[in-house]
């Protein structure tokens, strides 16, 4: 073939780079499935919690020397302070209400003293899970579920008196050494966020620039697949900006059930 001629797609197909790009493309995707397949089919107990904090009222201390009392449900206070608490399942197998130890049932407990004032249920994945509160001492409340699945939970607002980050979760529960641990961000998940958004760009460009290449090079009819190729290159990022989600839909945080992600409160969690 000299240099004046036109190239056609079965001299593309029959290019050596051809074959090892398509080969490597095939087996990175191979290894991605049976990692991702294995993860998902270890089965894993886990217990995830989110606790944020909102100080509702807490005048200054020179000012209870005024005789300015605060008082909720007639029981006077030095402060009172809302605490928004979201527990889900992680894991990969099922979690049952029967596992948690009567003799430590799982509560939340103010470490730092003060009361309890209400406690109630506010976001539930589902209605069959059985999730309720129940305040059983001044200073704490038990949490019961009937079965959490995968993915299920539920979130409680706690009214106390005592400061903030002073509510924290003790329980035991068979099958789970740690019950319940909180919820951190995982900077892998955010890794994988940005291979995600930079892995389309990066190809988006490539078949850009080989589109044009292709487009000067094939002959007719074969050309006007790698136009094709560029129309949507160009054509799909336009989509996605012109696409926007509902104003009203809350933001998502990767791993979190999005009935307790709607939380204001919990997405600025500590």
């Amino acid at each position: 073939m000299t240099a004046n001629d036109s190239y056609t797609l079965w001299d593309i197909f029959n290019a050596g780079w051809f074959s090892v790009l398509m080969g490597s493309l095939i087996g990175i995707l191979g290894i991605t499935l049976a990692i991702i397949f294995h993860f998902r089919a270890r089965q894993i107990a886990r217990l995830y919690y989110l606790v944020g904090d909102n100080l509702l009222i807490w005048p200054k201390e020179d000012r209870h020397d005024d005789g300015l009392e605060i008082r909720c449900d007639g029981i006077v206070v030095p402060r009172v302070t809302s605490t928004s608490f979201g527990i889900w399942n992680s894991g990969t197998t099922t979690i049952q209400g029967q596992s948690i130890v009567d003799s430590d049932r799982l509560r939340l407990v103010l470490t730092k003293g003060g009361q309890i004032l209400r406690a109630t249920i506010t976001s539930f994945t589902r209605d069959v899970n059985g999730c309720s509160i129940k305040i059983v001492d001044g200073d704490a409340c038990e949490l019961h579920f009937d079965f959490l699945d995968p993915g299920d939970g539920f979130s409680v607002q706690i009214v106390h008196s005592s400061s903030m980050k002073s509510l924290e979760p003790i329980g035991t529960i068979m099958g789970l050494p740690q019950s319940v641990m909180p919820f951190k961000l995982n900077p892998i998940g955010r890794f994988f966020d940005f291979v995600i958004f930079a892995v389309p760009v990066l190809f988006g460009l490539l078949f850009l620039g080989t589109s044009i290449y292709l487009s000067l090079s094939l002959a007719f009819p074969w050309k006007l697949i790698p136009m094709l190729v560029l129309f949507i290159s160009i054509a799909g990022p336009i989509v996605m900006l012109v696409y926007t989600p509902d104003a009203t839909t809350p933001p998502k945080i990767r791993g979190v059930p999005t009935e307790i992600a709607a939380d204001p409160v919990l997405r600025g969690f500590r």
